[in-house]
Order: C-alpha cells, then structure tokens, then sequence
C-alpha cells in the first residue's frame, strides 16, 4: 500500500443548492446562539487526529440522515477513540483530478468490502492522504494512524510528498440540525463564490481547497469552519464573513509556505496571526487542545 504523507500547507472552491426539499431537524438550547460578542472559544474537542471518509454525496443531501454511521466508519471510529482520533465524512465537489475513491456512504447496496481512501490531519501538521482503507486493512490503517500521531512511525511505509494545501471544511449537515445545513451551505456557497473571483481577478492561491463535512458538533455555532492542517475551528461565521475569512486564510497560507520553504519546525504557523485577526471572535478552539487550554490560549490575546 501507498501513503501520501504531506505536511502542512494550504487551499479553497460555486452553486446555488435547494434546501427546499430536505427534512431537518433543529437542536433547541436554552443558550443564546447566534451572539457575535459571545466568546466560543473552548468549544472545539482537542482530537489527536481528524479522519475524513470522502463521499460522493453531499452532507446537505436529503439522503444524508442524521444519524448516518457505515460499518467501516464504525469500526475505524472505535478503534482511533482509544487514542484520540475521530471519523467523519468529508465532500469535496471539486475532485476534478479524481485523487479520491468516493463513496456513497448512504446507499444501503454498498458493500462493506468496498474500498474508501481518507485524509487524516494530525496534531502534528501533518496531512496524510490514505488510498485505500476497508474492513480488511482497518486494524492497519490504525495502527499507522496511531503511530504517527505519536511520532513513533519510522517511515516502513513508502510516503509521498505533495504540494501542500490548506483544507476548508464547512459543516452542511442538514438533517441532523437545519441551521448546518443551511447557514452552512450559504457559507460554503459564498466562499466558493469568492474564491473563484478571487482566483479570476488575481490568481489566489491554488492551493486552497473547500469542502463540506457531516456533523462536528456545536449546531448553536453554525456556520462551523474547520481549517486544516493548522486545525483549527471557527463559528458564528456568515456568507457576509466570507472575505475577511478568505483573507486571513491567505495569509495563513503564505506564512506557512514561507515556514516550510525556510524548514521551521513549527508545525501551524498561524497563532500569531490569529491573535491580530478578526477571526479570533469566531474561534472555537484547536486541535489537542483541552478546553482549559483553549481558554487560556484565547485569553492571552
């Protein structure tokens, strides 16, 4: 087997999508949700390692159930809990150079032997492309997974290194909260909007890539951006935020170019300009980070 081991970088994606038709349901709180002036930060779980299954559907399909839990993505999601890694699902509808083997994780003819590939993002910055995981490789793939988090992997497997990218990750997931679905989708769509403007006018950074992503908690926050590999969350965003945040993302991207081409060993460069950032009111958290760790991080500031 084949692994693409890539470290971090960065990139992004426009279509107007009907809601109309989707059946979804809303989460009630007795907490004031859409605040900006509320701090979430401390909102985002301190995972170890972000797995994303890649779908050929769309998290905002009405086919995508609120619930939705396939028998690899099971056994994958129980045996990563143990050291602290998560699964989910992941849609990127412009896989134009087909790198991805999609699935329909809601079609109920899909065979359990069939193959998937993956992107896992680590704590460690690193984005690591998986072709191919089943129930027949799981306990490999977690393995490797597991040692790389803990950055025991020695390198057996063959790697290959990659442009790097930066990974924007919007929750769309219409049937398990109303307000993912569709504050999520009118942020996603705007970003994609804005992107290729912006890729029109001036050639931005190619390196950027947008995609939608199932259930990640927090619906009150929506619209929830997850931005890897630097990973971290963002939330309380707007289609009116889009160019503040593809801004920031910009320069996140090139300071972490010129981290990379300069061989820092700091893992996500982005800290320093989050804290002079406007982005900072929209964030929930980072990556293995605790919530006392968050909070302590976004109080420095």
């Amino acid at each position: 087997m084949t692994w693409s081991l890539l470290r971090p970088s960065l990139s992004f994606t426009g279509a107007l999508r009907s809601r109309s038709l989707v059946q979804c349901t809303r989460t009630f709180s007795t907490t004031p949700s859409d605040s900006k002036s509320s701090i979430i930060a401390g909102t985002a779980p301190s995972y170890r390692c972000y797995i994303f299954l890649h779908s050929s559907v769309s998290p905002a399909s009405p086919s995508f159930s609120a619930r939705l839990m396939t028998p690899l993505q099971r056994a994958l999601q129980m045996k990563v809990l143990q050291w602290g890694g998560f699964v989910n699902w992941a849609y990127y509808e412009d896989d134009l150079d087909g790198r991805y083997v999609r699935v329909d994780p809601t079609s109920v003819s899909t065979s359990d032997a069939i193959k998937h590939s993956a992107t896992a993002f680590t704590s460690l910055g690193e984005r690591i492309e998986i072709p191919s995981v089943s129930l027949d490789n799981v306990d490999e793939v977690t393995e490797y997974l597991r040692r790389r988090v803990e950055g025991s992997e020695t390198g057996t497997l063959e790697l290959e290194r990659g442009q790097e990218e930066t990974h924007l990750l919007v929750c769309t997931h219409m049937s398990r909260d109303c307000r993912c679905g569709e504050k999520g989708g009118d942020f996603v769509d705007a970003l994609k909007e804005e992107l290729a403007k912006r890729r029109r006018a001036s050639g931005v950074d190619d390196m950027i890539r947008v995609g939608e992503t199932a259930h990640v908690g927090g619906h009150k926050h929506a619209a929830n951006l997850l931005l890897y590999p630097q990973g971290d969350w963002f939330g309380n965003l707007t289609a009116q935020d889009v160019p503040q945040v593809l801004d920031y993302i910009c320069e996140v991207s090139a300071s972490s170019s010129s981290s990379s081409s300069s061989s820092s060993s700091t893992p996500n460069p982005s800290l320093d300009l989050l804290r002079k950032s406007t982005m900072k009111d929209h964030w929930r958290g980072r990556m293995s980070l605790s919530k006392t760790e968050q909070l302590e991080l976004y109080n420095s500031w």
